[in-house]
């Protein structure tokens, strides 16, 4: 009896969550909102019983230090994104463009660039510009809509069942870490569905694609840690992608907040410094928010400083004549380059010799100069401007 009072509401709420994602062939279109239920069906696939599934979703700041999960040895080290390029997904001639372009990231839009008329459109051409047209060395993206549109679904469809897979998938508007889960469950469930129907394109699954998730909400900044925790926990880390990346989308975060952009970005002073903050926690790249004033070079080039400066990996871009400002901007120059190669050699040869703190050049240098430096010198190393040395790098 105790068993039949205790069991008996969560095997029917599984009944109902169940019939939906079995015999409708549209059930997976609806926005994961309508079908947040459904998750106490997964756990209980999964053999967790619905008690420790809430446990689970809410206590993810009790999984461990970052230190303990992901590494960045595990998944390869992340390409550079100085500059994140957006490009319209329907726009052939702009694609075709932006391909003799020199830009870290090139990114094909399903989501705001793309009106709602638009939509197919994007999704029919955007697997056809992945197959036909070379992007060089650009780490090519593909930003998909949101998980509580319609949408979703058939931009995932169309992307991960295409010819030639991008490099790197973007999800916009992540609120919560069940919206990541029931992105990574729905990509892995259309990515198994389509090797069971040609097995001849496994080969082409084997690595994980990238994945970036942007903030861009009050909700979302809240639940910030819980999403960069998702992927790195083993009992929910993806079958598809590998979550290396958090974009701050400030248009978006200052409407919803109440606020308005401004040229100062005041409004947005504790957004993107919160973000950068648990984003780097990760070991995950922080990407900047855009600036829509693509005219104002100069503009954008301060802008583009202070992000560095603040240790942001790189900016969005939403026009080419941004992307050297930006790029230049988040690469260090020759000088100091050669002040953190120093600094570097240095600290090898004084710690050899026992001593914490030294002189360089008329500073004192510390331990946390010293990581400073390596993050310069690796920079450096990703913009291509050096080779690797790995005897420089503090063990």
């Amino acid at each position: 009896c105790l068993f039949v009072c205790c069991c008996y509401p969560f095997l029917l709420l599984s009944l109902v969550a169940l019939f939906p994602c079995c015999c409708c062939p549209f059930s997976r279109l609806v926005p994961m909102n309508i079908l947040s239920v459904s998750s106490v069906l997964n756990s209980l696939r999964r053999g967790v019983v619905a008690s420790s599934t809430i446990t689970r979703r809410f206590k993810f700041s009790h999984i461990g230090p970052p230190s303990l999960l992901r590494t960045e040895k595990e998944h390869g080290p992340p390409p550079p994104r100085r500059a994140l390029l957006y490009l319209p997904g329907h726009d052939e001639r702009k694609v075709k463009k932006a391909s003799g372009l020199d830009v870290d990231c090139v990114c094909l839009d399903m989501e705001d660039a793309v009106s709602e008329h638009k939509k197919d459109e994007a999704r029919r051409g955007i697997p056809l510009f992945l197959n036909t047209i070379s992007f060089g060395r650009s780490d090519v993206a593909v930003r998909v809509n949101s998980v509580t549109t319609t949408h979703v679904y058939k931009d995932l469809e169309a992307v991960l069942t295409g010819p030639t897979l991008p490099n790197t998938i973007i999800l916009p508007k992540v609120d919560t870490p069940e919206q990541l889960e029931w992105f990574f469950e729905v990509s892995a469930h259309i990515v198994q569905m389509h090797k069971a129907e040609y097995p001849e394109e496994h080969s082409k699954y084997k690595k994980k694609l990238r994945l970036i998730t942007q903030v861009e909400s009050g909700l979302g900044l809240m639940n910030l840690r819980k999403v960069c925790e998702l992927d790195n926990a083993m009992c929910f880390a993806s079958e598809v992608y590998s979550h290396e990346g958090v974009i701050i989308g400030g248009d978006d975060l200052a409407a919803d907040l109440g606020g308005t952009r401004t040229v100062t970005n005041t409004e947005l002073l504790y957004a993107r410094q919160h973000t950068l903050t648990v984003v780097k926690a990760f070991n995950m790249q922080a990407i900047d928010l855009v600036n829509i004033r693509f005219k104002d070079l100069d503009a954008l080039r301060a802008e583009s400083i202070e992000g560095a400066q603040w240790g942001f990996d790189g900016k969005q871009v939403i026009h080419p004549d941004q992307v050297p400002v930006v790029q230049d901007a988040y690469t260090p120059s020759e000088e100091k380059l050669d002040w953190a190669i120093g600094v570097l050699a240095a600290f090898k040869e004084y710690n050899e010799q026992g001593t914490g703190a030294f002189a360089f050049k008329g500073d004192m240098i510390d331990m946390p100069t010293v990581k400073q430096c390596e993050n310069i010198y690796k920079l450096g190393v990703l913009a291509g401007k050096l080779e690797m040395n790995e005897a420089l790098l503090v063990v």
